[in-house]
């Protein structure tokens, strides 16, 4: 009866969704199950009897490892550590929640740590907060623009009726036409910006996105001749159609197309595939662009996706392209994830198949 009891906890120990650790009192690993090896990237043999801070540290940079070891070594202290840092075998980092409880096994005092691996959930809740973000500016976008549209309207007519009355060389001319630039300056971010708000579900259809990434290249082209641009194009053929707005999905392939342009100013490869991704009962349609251009740093990469975050100097971008892009991709119910290092960056879209009829939630 025991040796079955024994059974049936080493069968739960080893076949339980989270890492399981258990530590002897002075912090050293004394068994550790098929998760945490799996969590980790550690064997049981690179790990068993090493210090726990091998694989967890505190999530506050401030606490050292004696400080972090005291904190989960008595979890019934006042402020009890729920979240640490996860490190894996080849040094990253992950979110990891903690649960420590003690077991005294006759004198000898032992831990129990449960970790969960937070990496999705954080993933989940940054886009839930992004998507929270980009409709309450894009509400705002949609205000603004209309309430600056008309008064830009009458600044420009005024000013291009002016200039139309000065004559060369006078001495208005230079001050006209800077008003003039710049009214119409304002006027394209407005549009930008009446744009980056029109993203419901209007005119859908179902379409082919090879013929979208076509037509996209198509009007790169004279971009893509002058940057001395090589284009590698891997079109699957045979590909369902997906349900949207064509035109929205071609500006979304504009805006990633200019970006990777940007990023190689003297030349480059940019590389264009679809295919199909099956996952389960989800079939999806599968868009990658790549770009050989200088990356992006990795500060900035969570940064991206951001109303009006840019790093181009003032006057050369708006902060819009890609929020748009983030923008119009939820509304489609597709996914968007970056991968980037110096000369390679992967934007990669995968947009679900699904039938015209079952529409969207907008």
């Amino acid at each position: 009866m025991l040796r079955e009891s024994e059974a049936q906890m080493r069968a739960v120990f080893e076949t339980a969704v989270d890492g399981i650790i258990i530590l002897n009192e002075t912090g050293q690993m004394e068994s550790v199950n098929t998760a945490t090896e799996q969590m980790f990237g550690f064997s049981d043999k690179e790990i068993l009897y090493g210090p726990i801070t091998k694989v967890l540290a505190s999530a506050d940079p401030v606490v050292n490892e004696a400080d972090f070891l005291q904190i989960l070594l008595h979890p019934h202290s006042p402020g009890p550590m729920k979240e640490a840092q996860g490190r894996r075998k080849d040094q990253s980092v992950f979110p990891v929640e903690l649960s420590v409880s003690e077991v005294l096994l006759g004198m000898r005092h032992t831990y129990t740590v449960i970790v969960r691996d937070l990496s999705e959930r954080k993933r989940l809740e940054a886009l839930v907060a992004q998507s929270s973000k980009m409709n309450a500016v894009a509400k705002l976008a949609a205000g603004i623009a209309h309430e600056i549209n008309n008064p830009l309207g009458v600044i420009l007519g005024f000013v291009q009726g002016l200039l139309a009355r000065v004559a060369s060389g006078d001495k208005m001319e230079h001050p006209l036409k800077s008003v003039e630039r710049e009214t119409i300056r304002c006027r394209d971010l407005v549009q930008e910006l009446l744009t980056f708000s029109r993203t419901a579900q209007a005119d859908w259809e179902l379409m082919n996105l090879n013929g979208v990434v076509e037509k996209t290249l198509l009007f790169l082209g004279s971009r893509l001749e002058a940057g001395a641009i090589e284009v590698r194009k891997e079109l699957s053929e045979n590909l369902p159609r997906i349900f949207g707005n064509p035109q929205q999905i071609e500006q979304v392939l504009v805006n990633m197309g200019l970006n990777a342009l940007e990023a190689m100013p003297g030349a480059g490869v940019l590389a264009i595939k679809t295919g199909l991704e099956q996952v389960g009962q989800q079939t999806s349609v599968i868009l990658s662009i790549t770009d050989t251009g200088k990356g992006i740093p990795p500060e900035i990469l969570p940064r991206i996706f951001e109303p009006f975050f840019t790093t181009k100097p003032i006057g050369k971008g708006t902060g819009l392209g890609l929020s748009f892009v983030y923008q119009v991709l939820t509304k489609h119910s597709a996914t968007i994830d970056v991968k980037s290092r110096q000369g390679h960056t992967e934007f990669l879209v995968k947009f679900p198949v699904i039938q015209a009829h079952q529409g969207f939630r907008l």
